[in-house]
């Protein structure tokens, strides 16, 4: 198995703020062109945009196109600072709606804002609405000049930290000073100036890769190992999909294999007491049919949908059991809502709007579970855990699965070609992987209600904090609105 893919656990995601009248899409050239493949399969990196339009003339503007940004203004000693209070907002408002984030890396301004904030968000004075910030990578980084902001290097920052010094860097003797503040920092030396570091030295990129590595054992200890398009189980970075609506596969890379662990008092001894409710619920269905029957057309649709989510999973009898039995842990556990929480990592504003008893497709069989859809994410998770090969040695875990509505490109329905009854929600996310639910037990309702998530998630996407659109924002840099 390869280490990078098909170990437990996720990539470490950092959101990126890069330097001074540049922009996103500037600092993922310059860190994507200089930094090596096996450095970057290790790490998610994303690249905002600040939030101001350069109010000046960039010094990249001879290699590279505008528009330019900024996040914050300044006066020419560096002591006093302009819209910082609008650029935390900024920030904290895109780590809640396309979060969550682990750390920060940032560059030159970004990297001064980078390293202030995990202090500033300690003492409550800066992303209060987000996890705590768990880790930094720091190039050309300097402190905050200003009194006001002494708090933010007031206490020892504990969290795993990377810093780039160059050797001909303007900024070396601030990023020296900013280490200060750091518990056991790592370094790391280069011989260019102010810029994003090429990493030609063996030794200063293994030193990177041990830190990478370093900080996602610290990642995974800190939260459950659940992001953004990614199965948990043990599986390969690749995701089971039908090879057709009645078909499933899971990449051939992994050589994990999935089973159920039994609920308690699903051993063979209790066939009978499977046996009793399988009738039990056959009995309710048939009553359900009757009544539709002679009542509305959403009552027969609700007996079919039910008939048809018992029929998806390998025994109608042990799909009653653990329907039923889920039901009872639901109660048990104070409701979905609370379940959903313990389940995955949430932000305090986060809010589930609906779950849905389903099944994910998978090629190890269809897997029941709840799908939960929340204001910030979709997610997954198996009813029972499922045991699975590492190595020589066989571990069980829940198998789950969560995908920001940020990273939804397309919700479909579909039905097999086979049976009109058999229904199915492909869920794509905007890396084109994809994901096939099905047996739902009320399935117009998750497909209006993740259809409407996937409009309303793009739509926020669409609108900065000022109501513009990204394009009008752009338009505005570029002096053309």
């Amino acid at each position: 198995m390869k280490n990078d893919e098909t170990s437990i656990g996720r990539k470490p995601r950092f959101l990126c703020l890069h330097g001074f009248r540049t922009s996103g899409e500037i600092l993922k050239n310059q860190v994507t062109t200089k930094w090596p493949p096996s450095l970057l399969q290790n790490i998610d990196l994303v690249f905002p945009d600040a939030p101001f339009p350069a109010f000046g003339k960039s010094d990249v503007r001879a290699i590279y196109n505008p528009p330019y940004y900024e996040w914050f203004q300044f006066n020419q000693d560096f002591t006093e600072y302009s819209n910082l209070d609008k650029c935390f907002t900024y920030i904290e408002d895109y780590m809640v709606r396309l979060g969550p984030f682990d750390g920060l890396l940032g560059f030159s301004q970004g990297a001064i804002l980078s390293a202030a904030l995990p202090g500033l968000q300690a003492q409550g004075k800066a992303l209060t609405k987000v996890p705590k910030i768990k880790c930094l990578i720091i190039v050309g980084g300097a402190k905050f000049k200003s009194r006001d902001l002494a708090q933010a290097y007031s206490s020892s920052i504990e969290i795993p930290s990377l810093h780039f010094l160059g050797e001909t860097d303007l900024l070396k003797a601030d990023g020296l000073e900013l280490l200060e503040h750091f518990v056991d920092p790592v370094i790391i030396h280069h011989q260019e100036g102010h810029s994003i570091p090429r990493l030609l030295d063996a030794k200063g990129l293994e030193a990177t890769l041990i830190f990478l590595d370093k900080i996602k054992k610290h990642v995974d200890r800190k939260t459950p190992p659940i992001i953004h398009t990614t199965i948990i189980v043990g599986y390969r970075t690749g995701y089971p999909r039908p090879a057709s609506k009645d078909a499933a596969i899971m990449p051939s890379e992994t050589n994990a294999t999935v089973s159920a662990v039994p609920l308690p008092g699903q051993a063979n001894g209790n066939a009978s007491a499977s046996k009793n409710t399988m009738d039990t619920v056959k009995n309710v269905l048939g009553k359900w049919r009757k009544k539709a029957t002679g009542a509305t057309k959403k009552a027969e649709v609700l007996a079919g949908d039910m008939y048809q989510h018992l029929k998806t999973g390998p025994s109608f009898a042990d799909a009653a059991v653990g329907r039923i039995t889920q039901g009872t842990k639901v109660l048990a556990e104070g409701g979905y809502e609370k379940i959903f929480r313990q389940t995955f990592e949430t932000i305090p504003e986060e809010k589930l709007l609906k779950t849905y008893a389903c099944y994910l497709s998978t090629s190890a069989g269809p897997i029941m579970g709840a799908l939960f859809l929340s204001t910030v994410k979709l997610g997954f998770c198996s009813d029972n855990q499922l045991s699975y090969k590492l190595g020589e040695q066989t571990q069980s875990t829940y198998y789950k699965v969560a995908v920001p509505l940020h990273q939804l490109k397309a919700v479909n329905p579909s039905t097999s070609k086979n049976s009109t009854a058999e229904k199915f929600i492909e869920v794509i996310s905007v890396d084109n992987h994809e994901f096939w639910f099905m047996g739902f037990v009320y399935y117009n309702s998750a497909v209006k209600n993740l259809q409407g998530a996937l409009l309303q998630a793009h739509s926020l996407i669409c609108t900065n904090l000022n109501g513009e659109s990204f394009k009008e924002h752009k338009l505005r840099a570029l002096g053309e609105l």
